[in-house]
Order: C-alpha cells, then structure tokens, then sequence
C-alpha cells in the first residue's frame, strides 16, 4: 500500500497581520484617510473577553498603516542594500500566497549607526523589493519592475542571507527562473512589524488558551477594586506577626506621603488575599510620584521575598523603575552587593544600551550569566582558583623550586629546537669533521637534558595542575571590559612578560604568582557574593568572603612592602597575615548547592527561576512565559507611567534651575535668556533621539512669555520644525499663543535672572496658570531659582513646592546640559562664570580639573558652540583617566622638561588641548590634579612651551617626578596620592636579607 507524504505548511508569526499589509496597494498606503470612518471609539465596558480582544484590532490596523506611512514620506533616506541574490525555498514555495525566498545582501560596508542608511535587517523588518533606489514613494511604481513588499522572516551568515515571505512574486526571479544578477534589485527597510505581530498574535488568541481570569474579572461591569478581605485581614496578623509588621513599620515611617504610603498598603495586602479580584491600580496626575511609589513596592516585596515580575512598555521606562529599585536596595544592604542576585534586569542588551549604565550591569541577566559560567565552567574557575591559592600560601618555597626547575627545563628544550633548526638549514657541503663535532655536542647535551628531566619528573607530574593555575596570568574582570579587538595587545604583552620572567627572584616570584591568582580569585568572590541568589549562598558565607578579600587585599599590600623594601620587618608582619588568610580562605566553600550546569540556557533559566524580582519590558516577557519556570511568580506589576528621558529630572514634573543664566534685552526691547535657550535645545535633542530608537509619537510645546525668547528658541529648533515626520513635532509659542492648546511635553522658559528678584508681568497668576496647565505628560519648568524665590510671587511658592516634593534639580546634574551651559556661556563672553564652572562640570570625575584663564580666554575668542561641546567631552574622558595611545599625543618633541610634562591632544584640524599634570596640597596630601592650560592651533604652541619652560626649571626633581608618575587602574590613569609626613620615609632593607626571610616562609601542615 502507498503512503502519501503530507507536506507541512510552513506556519508564520502574525500571518493575519502581514497579510492586510501585503493587502494594502501603494495608494492605499499613501492616503492618510484610509481608516477613516472605519474606526469607532473603543467602549468603557465589555460584554466579553473576545469582545474586548477584537475592539483593538481596527486601532493595531490603522497604526501599523500610519506607520508604513510615515515610512513612505521619508522613503529617500530609508536604509537599503544592494541584492545579490534571490532564490525560492522550494520545501515551502506554494501558490496563491506562500512566496518563500531565500535572499543575499551585499553588506560589505554596513557600519552600525551609519548616518547614510545602510540596512542592518533584523526579524520583523518590512522590506520594498525594487530594481531602483526609490527618490520618492512615487518611484516604486514607476521602475521597470513593480516593487514587492516582503517580511523577514529569519537572519543568517551574519545578517547577509535573509529568508523573506514576499506578497507576490519577485518577477526577474520568476522571468528567468535563475538566480539574478548583481545590481539588478535593492532591499529598502520601512518599518519593523515584531511589536505589532505580537499584539496581534495575543489580541487572536483563542481566549480558551490561556489563562485570563484577570482579565475576566477587571472587565465584569461590576467590578470594584475592594480595599480589604475580611476572612485574610483577621489572618494576615497571626500568619506574619513579626515579618509583615516590621514591613507595615517601615512603610508607615518612610518618606512617602500619605497616598503614596495608603497604596503600597493596600498592595501588600492585596498579595495576601486569595478570595477577591487580585488587581490594583496606582493612579494619579503626572508629577505625584507614581513611579516612586512602584520602586518602594517592589522593595516591599523583595523584603517579602515575594516573587515579582515588572513590567514597562519601554526599555527606557524599565531602566528607570529598576533604578528606582536598585536605589532603594542598596541603602539596605549591609553586606556589599550581596542579595543582588534576587534581581534579575531582562531583555535586550543592545536595544537597552545596557553598556551605557555601568550601575545596571550587577542586575543585568546577560552579564550575571557570563560570570556565573566563568566561575563554574572556566578551567581556572571558584573552587580551581581556591585551591591554586591555599597551595600557593603553603608551600611558596617548593612552587619557586618547581618554577626554577620548569625554567630550566624550558630553556633546554627552547634551545635544543633552535639548535635543531639551524642544523635543518646548514649547508649540504659542511665537512664530515664539523658535522661529526656537532653530533657528540649535541649528544653531550641531551644526555645532560634527560637526566635533568629525569630527576624532576616526578616532582612535576605531581604538581602539574597546580603549575597550570599558577600560570594563569590573567583576570576575568580585566577579561570581560576588554574589547575583542585588545586580544592581540594581550598576547604580545604575554610573550613580553615572557620574555621578562627569566628566572625572577623568589621575592619577586612570590610578589607576581600571589597578585595574579589574589585577583581572579578577589574577582570570583565578588561575583560570587553578587550574582548567586541568596538561597544558595549565605550570610555567614558571605562575612567570611568578605573577610578573604580583606586578607588577600592585606596579604599584597604586605608583601609589596616587602619586595620593595620599604618597610622594616615586614617578613614578618606577612608571615602572620598568611596565616590568618590561610585560615579564611579554608573555611570557604569549594563548592555551591547549584544544580548542574550543562550550557549557559541552564544558567539563565536557574538565574531566572530564583530571582525574586524580574524587570522587563511588556513585549520580553513573552520569553519568560515561553521559558515555563518551574517557581511560579506570584505578582505583576506594569508600570505605565513610562518616562520619555531617562533621570529623575525627567521626571512627568521638574523644575530645572539654571544657575548660570543671564537676562538681555534683543532690539525690540523684549527679554531673552540665552542660556536656557541652549539648555532647551539640548533636551528636545535627547527627545529627538529618544524618539529615533523608540518610534514613539511625541509632542513638544515650549513656551515662554517673551517674544524675544520665543524667536530666539524657534531659531535653534528650527531643524525640528523642518523635520517630514509628523510623529515628533516641536511647537514654540507665547503663554498667550498657547491658550487652549495642549501638548505631550512642555518645556516652560521664565528667563528672569537677576539678583533683585524682578519677573516683571511672569507675576501674573492667570499667565502662569495658562502656561502651566497644557502639558498631558510632562511639564519642565526652566528658571534661575534665587531670581524667582527673591520675587515674592507665586513662582516663590512653585519653587519651594518643587524642592519639597524634590522635583528640583540642577540643570549641571545632566552632563549634556552642563556642556550646552558652557557653550552658551563661551558665546556671551562670561568669562567669570566659566572661570568657576570647573567644579560643576567635573564634579564626579576621578580627577580634579584645574583651568588657566588662558583656556576660556581662548574658548571665548574662538565662540563655537560644536567646538566647545568637543574639548569638554575630551576633557570629561581625561578626567575620568582615558589616555590616548602615544601616536597622535605630543606632536613636539625634544629633551627640555616641557616635553615631560606638556601633553597636546588634537581636538580638529586647526586645533590642538594643551594641559599637564600638576601637583597641589589638600588637608595633609599631596595629589595629582590635571591642568588644562589653553586650546591653541599648532604654530603657537612652541611659543608656549618657552613660557612654561622657565616655570617648570623652578620645579624641584621630587615635583616633576610626582607630575610624571602614572598610576593605573586596568586601562584607565588614575591621580596618585602622598602623605606630606610620609613623604621622606626611606626603607633599608637589604635585598638578600628580604629573600632570606622570604624563602624560610612555610606553612606546610606538620
């Protein structure tokens, strides 16, 4: 009997969604109005869930078109690629609406962030298929082939093939039924369908599937949010009579305000019911603090150790309420960052740019995945490293005899192969005589090899594994923050360190083998103590870890000490600190009760299901539910109230103080503040770019009650106004300009800055009530506060109201506005302003910046605002202790002091920073501080030099030793430090001396 082979159909995502996309015709999309009359208002109440799904269907329809839409208007700068081949995916090719293909992209020069519009694809992306760069929507239908609109489907070799799903199919394809040829077809991205795919595929969900009682229960007409159970209340007490009072206690004595406080209650509460519905809602006008109150919850709960997934609709809005959390964490801590690990942040790495907050990376799951599976997985992981260490601090005589034993050994065997290789090259015509002398030398030596290796073969057999951790010489923090392009560096520097390891002294063996294995093993026990969940590592284990890390931190500093020779008897001293350090270190666990990892999937998954509180956005939270965790999670909070920047100071209500403002008149006799011009400039930048990586539709209304400043700001934001997208829309007006319009952002400019406290008509009640009542959102009030408190008037009230619920922030607290202040500040010559700002704008910085007037005299002559952005930001890096490499620093070299001490980095074309190292008392130290000096094109810095020539002689040989001292940090340089009384401090120890009582050092176990 035959059997028929029943194919499989191929099933996609959202297949009913890109169907009505593939559905709509090049006009259909253009015309605005094409959802017109088809939509109605979606209803307060619902008969069922069904009904309730199927109402956001039109409106997830007609964004999807709006979207395609917008895609269309700015169609000439849409990211393309050119196509270099197109085949069909025969298995799942069938008519009438299953066009599979298999593409190819010509991506040779794809750069990330590439300004032109180069195409990365990603999964989800809707591509047009033409024979032409379109210059316009118009040009797709005017090519010799009719475009095709396409979704891919999957990314492969390095995002160059493609298996796309097409809406008909491709014509030169079908024509020649062969491949194409190069240059013939173009791939131009319009939008990405992977959000609205998956709120399709939920809103068509069968409501049988899946568990919606919830949903149910919210969409009864009935429904009311009850404040208490009677039969949990009375149970509640006798259930938790300590724990749940202590955190009730807590919460009745935070700083939350009385609403605030009501409703993390009523939360609390709400966990431990069983009987009613099991939702809440935190509401309230923007500016009262809805996402405070949600980060003090979720502390509650991690207190509880109750299981909590959050939820946000943006990674920017999940940044923030994690932030929020870890905050309010850490001020409980008491043992370092241990419990960080019952926090899990989750989701995209890239999209989040989670590189970019340093203070997220402990909760972050990638991150806690990397290092769980070094500590577990590496051959010179936790328990290897322990081990390496407690041998080592054992026995450091017979690891230095074993060391010498395998240098000689080495050198034997690196000799006898080069001595190999010159024989292999000789000449063919060397006499008998020559060639029979080398033979018996030769055979002199390996007589002489083998019985050297005969005699310590034993002894290395024995402490192979040992010599194998001892020789790893690297750190895995060092291992993580280095890019992949540093590799290379890293080997040449392992074959130098080489090359410098000949036979090292015991003292300076004990001081090289100690810090390489102290570091990765110090590096293992934080990491540990961070990322394993509480369940698995305890209290007192973490107090002893803590205590290793101070021995091993101890132990170093000691035997530095006594390397250097700078401290007398210090043999001694770290003779006694081995013991006790050896003492810890044996009472540390070698292993962990963690289940058996086979793959990082084991290690996120057990990450995953132990956390207590896990962040995401809405749409990655599908990943958890797709992952089925065995510990079930028992809340889930969503946070709404997402941010459109990230920081408190753009928080739904802020009052920016712009400290550094200053008040003028423009012709017409109108006051204007040009600093807070520049200040609102760079916000609607950051919402700009916000609104780029996001597509998320924001309006921005800026107002101000003089028209000088209303001119003055629509002359910097006109780039906004010009901007084709309708979905990011800037609008500058007068208070009375604004009456009765209403906007998703207003950013307010008061202008007044004055010592006297005049505002002037800003008094006006009825004007300040217009201006600030037409944000839906966020209002961002700008001013100098002294001016407005000095005024008497209501805006005395508003600023005080501001600092009181600490919506008051200054405007220097974001880098980018402290930048655009002094910009700004370059361009109206305020020179004794910026004569001061050095401790604002480096005030977090690892060194103190130090300017020379010469500096803003010249940044004042130049006047350019991109120029003075430039040198900050370069100057922000050096403060923090980046250093160019050598090539492209000093441009001018020969042997006077300056060339010691002047750096030059190149900031353009024309111009180059000038600054030094120089060294100033505070309290009873001495300490490194950079200097910048000036900002001066090529030619003048010779004439420069001369000047700083004649200081720098006057320089005792202690302070130019001091200026020229580098300490390091990894990569980064960081300033040195020196007691003034321990300044002249001189050790005379005698170099055989300290061997000696080094090598007597043993603490072998009798």
């Amino acid at each position: 009997m035959e059997t028929t082979e029943v194919k499989k159909e191929r099933v996609v995502a959202g297949r009913g969604l890109i169907d009505f996309v593939f559905s709509w015709s090049l006009e259909d999309v253009l015309n605005s109005n094409f959802y017109k009359g088809k939509m109605r208002e979606i209803p307060m109440t619902f008969s069922s869930v069904k009904e309730y799904k199927e109402s956001f269907i039109l409106p997830l329809l007609e964004e999807t078109h709006a979207d395609l839409l917008l895609s269309m208007e700015s169609l000439p700068r849409a990211p393309s690629c050119e196509i270099i081949s197109v085949k069909r995916i025969t298995q799942d090719y069938k008519l009438p609406k299953d066009f599979f293909y298999t593409i190819v992209l010509k991506l040779s020069k794809v750069k990330k962030n590439d300004a032109e519009g180069t195409y990365e694809p990603q999964c989800g992306d809707v591509i047009a298929i033409t024979d032409a760069k379109p210059k316009s929507a118009g040009d797709l239908d005017r090519s010799k082939m009719s475009y095709v609109i396409a979704i891919v489907l999957e990314v492969q070799d390095n995002l160059t093939r493609l298996s796309i799903l097409s809406s008909k199919p491709i014509p030169l394809v079908e024509d020649k039924m062969k491949d194409i040829k190069s240059g013939t077809l173009f791939a131009i991205n319009l939008i990405n369908l992977t959000t609205n795919i998956r709120i399709w595929e939920e809103l068509k969900t069968n409501v049988e599937d899946h568990n919606l009682n919830i949903i149910r229960q919210v969409l009864q007409t009935n429904f009311v949010d009850v404040e208490n159970c009677s039969i949990c209340q009375h149970h509640l007490k006798e259930k938790h009579s300590s724990a749940y009072s202590n955190i009730i206690a807590r919460i009745r004595s935070s700083e939350l305000n009385e609403s605030q406080k009501s409703a993390v209650l009523r939360c609390i509460d709400t966990r431990e019911c069983h009987h009613q519905n099991s939702v809440k809602l935190i509401w309230g006008p923007p500016g009262t603090g809805k996402t405070k109150t949600i980060g003090f919850l979720l502390h509650s709960l991690l207190k509880m150790n109750c299981r909590t997934l959050t939820c946000a609709p943006t990674n920017t809005a999940v940044l923030e309420v994690t932030e929020r959390l870890l905050k309010t964490a850490k001020e409980s801590m008491e043992y370092d960052t241990y419990s960080l690990a019952d926090i899990v942040l989750f989701g995209n790495g890239e999209r989040m740019k989670i590189k970019d907050h340093d203070e997220l990376l402990d909760v972050f799951l990638d991150y806690r995945v990397d290092f769980l599976e070094a500590c577990f997985f590496s051959s010179s992981g936790w328990e290897d490293s322990l081990i390496s260490m407690i041998s080592f601090l054992e026995h450091p005589e017979r690891q230095y005899g074993l060391y010498l034993t395998n240098r000689r050994v080495e050198d034997y065997e690196e000799d006898k192969d080069k001595k190999n290789e010159v024989l292999g090259k000789g000449e063919t015509n060397r006499n008998q005589s020559e060639g029979t002398s080398d033979k018996s030398s030769r055979d002199k030596k390996d007589k002489k090899g083998n019985k050297v290796l005969n005699s310590v073969n034993v002894e290395i057999l024995k402490e192979k594994e040992e010599k194998k951790k001892v020789e790893d010489m690297l750190s895995l923090k060092a291992e993580k923050k280095q890019p992949k392009h540093e590799e290379e560096k890293e080997k040449e520097q392992a074959e130098e360190d080489k090359k410098c390891d000949d036979f090292l002294t015991y003292e300076d063996f004990m001081k090289k083998r100690f810090g390489c294995i102290a570091e990765r093993l110090s590096c293992y026990i934080v990491n540990l103590h961070t990322h394993l969940p509480t369940s698995f590592i305890s209290q007192q284990t973490v107090e002893k870890m803590i205590s290793a890390l101070d021995s091993l931190n101890s132990c170093q500093k000691l035997l530095d000490e006594v390397v250097s020779r700078d401290e007398p008897g210090g043999c001694l001293k770290f003779s006694v600190a081995r013991t006790e350090c050896l003492e810890v270190l044996k009472s540390l666990p070698r292993k962990f009760p963690v289940p058996e990892f086979h793959d990082r999937w084991d290690i996120k998954k057990f990450c995953l299901e132990n956390a207590c509180l896990i962040f995401c956005t809405v749409s990655s939270s599908a990943t958890l539910h797709a992952g089925r965790m065995s510990n079930a999670l028992e809340l889930v909070v969503i946070d709404e109230a997402a941010q459109l920047l990230r920081g408190t100071m753009y928080d739904s209500y802020s009052f920016i103080n712009i400290a550094h403002g200053k008040e003028e008149f423009d012709n017409k006799h109108s006051l204007k503040n040009m600093v807070e011009v520049a200040v609102i400039s760079e916000i609607v930048s950051s919402l700009h770019k916000n609104f780029i990586e996001t597509k998320e539709n924001v309006t921005i209304g800026i107002i101000s009650p003089y028209k000088a400043q209303v001119y003055a700001i629509q002359e910097n934001l006109k780039i906004y106004s010009d901007d084709d997208s309708s979905d990011f829309t800037v609008s500058v007006r007068s208070v009375d300009g604004f009456q009765g319009g209403e906007e998703d952002v207003i950013i307010m400019s008061t202008v007044r800055c004055n010592g006297n406290g005049s505002v002037g008509f800003l008094s006006n009640s009825q004007r300040a009530n217009a201006g600030l009542t037409r944000a839906r959102y966020c209002l961002w009030i700008l001013g100098n506060a002294e001016t407005l408190i000095r005024s008497g008037s209501i805006w005395n009230k508003l600023v005080l109201d501001a600092k009181k619920r600490r919506c008051f922030h200054n405007a220097e607290e974001d880098k980018n506005l402290a930048y655009a202040i002094a910009a700004a500040l370059v361009d109206l010559n305020q020179l004794n302003i910026l004569l001061n700002i050095d401790s604002i704008l480096f005030r977090n910085a690892r060194w103190k910046v130090c300017f020379d007037d010469a500096f803003w005299r010249s940044m004042v002559r130049v006047k350019n605002n991109e120029l003075c952005k430039q040198v900050l930001s370069l100057l922000e890096k050096l403060s923090n202790g980046w250093r160019q490499p050598q090539k492209g620093r000093n441009v001018i070299m020969h042997d006077k002091i300056s060339s010691q001490l002047l750096e030059y980095y190149k900031v353009n074309d024309q111009l180059y920073l000038v600054w030094t190292i120089d060294i100033i008392q505070e309290n009873s130290n001495h300490i490194q501080v950079l200097k910048v000096l000036d900002i001066l094109p090529l030619s003048s810095i010779a004439e420069l030099e001369k000047q700083l020539e004649i200081l720098f002689e006057s320089y005792q040989l202690d302070k130019i030793n001091r200026c020229k001292y580098k300490c390091s940090d990894g990569d980064l340089i960081v300033p040195m430090r020196w007691s003034i009384s321990n300044g002249n401090a001189e050790a005379n120890l005698v170099q055989d001396l300290v061997s000696k009582e080094l090598a007597a050092l043993d603490l072998t176990d009798d």
